[in-house]
């Protein structure tokens, strides 16, 4: 059985590590053009 927290713990992390890709996206993207 999964625990409610350990869900919302695994959805922080995949919020976490989508920040940190869009974040290295957009400074590629301004740097670039």
């Amino acid at each position: 059985e999964v625990s409610e927290r350990h869900i919302s713990e695994l959805e922080n992390l995949v919020h976490e590590a989508r920040k940190r890709v869009w974040g290295r996206a957009l400074r590629a993207g301004t740097s670039r053009s």
